[in-house]
């Protein structure tokens, strides 16, 4: 009932958000691997306007990884600047049967800024990534 209850406050707010000054947009990511706790986390970087150069603008930490026999869901929030989701948001991990062992996952990113191109990086503990190749456009 917890999670369920929970969860309608996350789309009672997602609904909201058109309303205020934030952007509701959904970022599809790929990971190589995922449940062996190698990633606890993203971070976004947008390109500046001014220089050019990649900014770490949000950080999305991964809260809790739960599998069952029927699916795979993961818990997330958002910390950008200064502006921090209230809130955990679900997403399903999809597992394409073509790969080896990647995992998809559907992110809903509240952004708060001008839109701009983005680049993703995972982190763990064994460090960080490089920035992804491919851009987003948000």
């Amino acid at each position: 009932m917890r999670r369920m209850l929970r969860s309608g406050a996350a789309l009672w707010m997602l609904l909201l958000f058109p309303l205020t000054a934030c952007e509701t947009k959904r970022v599809w990511l790929e990971f190589p691997t995922f449940g062996d706790g190698r990633v606890e986390g993203v971070w976004l970087w947008r390109r500046s306007d001014d220089s050019g150069a990649w900014e770490r603008t949000c950080r999305i930490p991964f809260l809790d990884y739960e599998q069952t026999a029927s699916r795979e869901t993961l818990t997330y929030t958002q910390e950008c600047e200064d502006e921090v989701a209230g809130f955990e948001l679900s997403s399903r991990l999809e597992r394409p049967e073509a790969s080896d062992g990647a995992v998809l996952v559907s992110l809903w990113y509240m952004r708060w800024e001008d839109p701009g191109t983005y680049k993703v990086s995972a982190y763990g503990p064994s460090g960080e990534s490089e920035l992804s190749e491919t851009t987003l456009d948000l």
